[in-house]
């Protein structure tokens, strides 16, 4: 599910820390206890006395080291404490740095009967408002907010951040027909964006006060969320950027527009491993041209094994099992990488070319996208350049963590292996390795035997997985033998 939003220029910085709760067990007053805190209590230096062992201390934690939240002037945090009303706006509004698109001429006293001017909330509340927050006419500085209030703030952020990936699932809540009708998609979202997750019991708990600590709980998460929403959306930015065509998120593709953005995000360079020139490009591809913006394109795409027909023209469409097909050919090719060796039932699964059924259920493994609502993958459907895009971003970092894999096991990883030796007869020894593979998918076989002054050195040829199966990711042993001259000491070489 790709979530909707609406886009907010930002002009005004907003420098709120969150104030203490007015609601904590030991009945202070609100507005007094908000500028003591404020005043003599700095929590980056002192540290929290209440929260050694709660099950919020890490989020705490995290929150004070980027600015978000402050405590009590006692060095208390108060974790099991309800959260005030005015204290959950201050930690939303700092916690997404909620600022203002340009000088608001409103005033707050005018959008909320009991919020007034010029007190330690007013911002707070005025850049919620500014900020799509729909809050009562008629609330409170100490109204206490809901555990489906809350989640359901926190789900409208990341809708104006951005479009996100959630799973096409439902989770079954205990207590789901006690969430309220406008609350049940953001809490279903919120469970499935990992935000919090279900009690013991199943249970979600949609009317209960949110307390001090679960919202440092949920907001440290939403934050690192939202970080990563909007390093998405920069991305996606660089990736639409400086096209050599018009970019249109909700249009079909064409075929050059498609393969620009594939060589884009992936970056593949212009060589690649094929032979591919412009003029043989244009004799092999007759609607291909060698002379056209898209024509350094193919070449990219050709020389890098992007797999197309003879007949292609660039300004057909590219379904969508197609475009699976390219990104997954690219994975393979830059290395081996782990899939959970498990079937995703795909509703349609008989219109899928059968030579690209596996690369799409690999595609859904790997999490690049997900089935529609009706567990359909729609393949033979024209691929948009919002659903490219969606795609590639994920790819694209997907790419980074293989090539950073295989050149860690170029440079660090070894195959271990023993080696015993036997003789044979009084000419031949029997040498024989024991390999530690790293799955089924490997083999290894001795590839020859050279002789060195005293030397014999077994040399041992690993034999690569084949990239169009997948395999269980499991340590597997293989023993290779060699028979060498009786009287050389053996020396082991493992190829790469």
């Amino acid at each position: 599910m790709i979530r909707k939003f609406s886009t907010l220029l930002i002009t005004t910085t907003l420098l709120l820390n969150m104030l203490p709760s007015a609601m904590a067990k030991s009945g202070i007053k609100n507005e007094p206890i908000v500028h003591s805190v404020v005043q003599s209590y700095n929590v980056k230096h002192n540290g929290f006395n209440d929260i050694a062992n709660h099950p919020a201390k890490e989020a705490i934690e995290y929150l004070v080291g980027r600015d978000v939240i402050m405590g009590y002037n006692n060095e208390s945090f108060r974790p099991d404490a309800i959260l005030a009303h005015a204290e959950a706006i201050t930690l939303l509004t700092k916690a997404f740095d909620l600022k203002a698109n340009e000088q608001s001429q409103l005033h707050l006293n005018d959008l909320y009967t009991h919020l007034q001017e010029q007190k330690w909330y007013s911002h707070a509340y005025m850049m919620a408002h500014l900020n799509e927050i729909k809050l009562s006419k008629d609330v409170k500085i100490n109204d206490t907010v809901t555990r489906e209030q809350f989640a359901s703030w926190i789900i409208n952020q990341f809708d104006r951040i951005g479009p996100y990936p959630v799973i096409k699932m439902y989770i079954n809540i205990a207590d789901g027909e006690q969430i309220s009708n406008d609350y049940t998609g953001d809490v279903q979202t919120l469970l499935l964006t990992g935000i919090t997750k279900l009690s013991e019991e199943q249970t979600f708990r949609p009317k209960d006060a949110i307390t001090r600590g679960e919202a440092a709980q949920w907001m440290a998460k939403a934050v690192e969320f939202a970080d990563n929403l909007r390093a998405q959306q920069n991305q996606t930015e660089d990736l639409t950027e400086n096209l050599p065509f018009e970019f249109k998120a909700e249009s079909e593709l064409k075929h050059a527009e498609a393969l620009t953005l594939l060589t884009k995000a992936l970056e593949l360079n212009g060589t690649g491993e094929g032979q591919y020139t412009l003029d043989k490009l244009a004799v092999d591809f007759k609607n291909i041209k060698s002379d056209e913006w898209y024509s350094p394109i193919y070449l990219k795409a050709l020389n890098n094994e992007v797999v197309m027909a003879k007949d292609v023209n660039p300004s057909d469409t590219v379904t969508k099992e197609q475009f699976a097909g390219w990104i997954i050919d690219q994975f393979d090719r830059i290395g081996p990488y782990p899939v959970i060796m498990m079937y995703i039932h795909i509703l349609d699964e008989e219109a899928i070319s059968p030579e690209l059924t596996y690369k799409i259920q690999t595609l859904l493994l790997t999490g690049i996208t997900s089935l529609d609502e009706e567990g359909k993958f729609n393949p033979q459907q024209p691929i948009t350049g919002a659903e490219a895009v969606a795609w590639l971003e994920k790819a694209a970092d997907f790419a980074k963590r293989i090539k950073q894999t295989a050149e860690e096991i170029e440079q660090q990883q070894t195959i271990p292996f023993t080696s015993t030796e036997k003789i044979v007869d009084e000419r031949t020894k029997e040498v024989s390795i024991n390999l530690e593979l790293p799955h089924p998918g490997y083999g290894a076989k001795v590839e020859s035997v050279k002789y060195e002054n005293d030397i014999a050195v077994v040399n041992v040829e690993i034999i690569e997985p084949d990239p169009d199966k997948m395999y269980p990711q499991v340590i597997t042993s293989q023993n290779v033998k060699a028979y060498v001259e009786a009287g050389y000491d053996v020396k082991i070489n493992i190829l790469k």
